[in-house]
């Protein structure tokens, strides 16, 4: 199976957010522990590297950065072929926009 994880669960463990982080670890652990993969879309390796851009914090961006080449963690591009089959899975059940990391990752293979 492959587990796709939200833009949270990255910054939680990169960050090492208290009370956060432990959690974020413990699930990405278990994850690989049962056997399966880890996988993170490009709009999460956007939003993750916001903050340290913008605040030139050049230590945290190579943090991330470490995370997304990690090759563990596979990295699901958001073509325009995924984004379609997202589009066609929201409107085949009615999904709203919050939805739309959940169609994507669907619609690029995750479960």
């Amino acid at each position: 199976m492959i587990v796709c994880v939200d833009t949270n669960v990255v910054v939680y463990l990169v960050e090492k957010i208290a009370g956060w982080g432990p959690k974020a670890a413990a699930r990405l652990a278990a994850i690989r522990a049962a056997g399966d993969e880890v996988a993170v879309g490009d709009g999460a390796r956007l939003e993750c590297l916001l903050k340290p851009l913008k605040s030139g914090d050049a230590v945290l961006e190579n943090h991330f950065r470490t995370f997304f080449a990690d090759p563990r963690v596979h990295m699901l591009p958001v073509t325009v072929a995924i984004r379609e089959r997202a589009a066609r899975i929201g409107a085949a059940f009615n999904f709203k926009g919050c939805t739309s990391r959940w169609r994507q990752s669907t619609a690029a293979g995750c479960s």
